[in-house]
């Protein structure tokens, strides 16, 4: 048992827990095995820029299209457009609402849904679906973890908002979010950590940096480079921004440890080496 330390979750852990039932009993049994539970404010906006995009990408083209057929043909087309990256987790997004359908019976159907027809059925029960998730995905940060913001990362961060039936999610525009963040601040903070990291991703062999790690790498040798320009900044505002959303990870991992907190996720492959470099607990599931 872990009871007295802390247990910080990333951002597998948040969107598993929401959309994955079959992970929830492994993810709880971890958390039980700690005291204190964490996560950052920097998971919730990963959340927006990520999962909750493609959420709301598909909530709003089913409403568009308002017709299933409609729906498959335009997600088939995905493949050939520079969007084809949408497709997988499109897909994946799909399975549940297929899986309920799927477990209904025509009565049961006929009853929820007397004299319409089952393209008009599966719309219905898709957008159910989906706006139940994409509030929940939301909200599940916040629900299973005290949420820390130590680097003030988009304080003003909000839900997707609702008008005229369509999911905007586009970025925040209130004030707070103009300020400059304190990313730089904290890079600067822990300097000695990103550099072990970036040092030990160098150090993988060629066959273990996937396209995502070489990102990171680039990222990182770039952060470093301009901690000693102090006339130079990287932040929310800032056009290099995409530094700080490529270490995604490393951010995470060090958080983790700034908080002496063993990191729960099921990134293992991305995980172990920045983990090992600080030399962290690092808990997969």
């Amino acid at each position: 048992m872990n009871k007295n330390r802390c247990l910080f979750l990333d951002t597998t852990v948040i969107v598993d827990y929401a959309l994955k039932a079959q992970r929830r009993k492994a993810i709880s049994a971890e958390k039980e095995k700690y005291d204190n539970i964490e996560t950052s404010q920097y998971i919730k906006m990963e959340i927006r820029r990520g999962v909750l995009t493609y959420l709301v990408y598909l909530y709003n083209m089913i409403v568009d299209e308002n017709s299933w057929d409609g729906v498959l043909q335009r997600v088939s087309k995905l493949s050939g457009t520079p969007q084809r990256h949408r497709l997988g987790l499109i897909l994946e997004s799909m399975k549940p609402i297929w899986k309920g359908i799927k477990d209904d019976t025509p009565a049961s159907l006929n009853e929820k849904y007397p004299e319409i027809p089952l393209d008009r059925i599966l719309v219905l029960e898709s957008l159910k679906y989906l706006k139940y998730q994409i509030r929940n995905v939301w909200r599940m940060a916040d629900k299973l973890a005290v949420v820390t913001n130590k680097m003030k990362c988009f304080v003003d961060i909000h839900a997707p908002v609702e008008t005229h039936n369509l999911f905007d999610n586009t970025a925040s525009k209130c004030t707070e979010s103009k300020y400059e963040c304190k990313i730089k601040d904290f890079f600067d903070s822990k300097r000695s950590d990103f550099v072990e990291i970036q040092d030990a991703l160098n150090r993988l062999p060629e066959s273990e940096q996937d396209d995502e790690t070489k990102k990171r790498r680039g990222s990182l040798r770039e952060i470093n480079r301009l901690l000693y320009q102090k006339n130079r900044q990287f932040s929310n505002i800032e056009p290099n921004v995409k530094h700080c959303w490529r270490c995604g990870d490393a951010i995470i991992a060090v958080s983790a440890q700034d908080t002496n907190s063993d990191l729960l996720s099921s990134n293992k492959k991305h995980f172990v080496p920045i983990c090992y470099a600080l030399n962290n607990k690092l808990v997969t599931y």
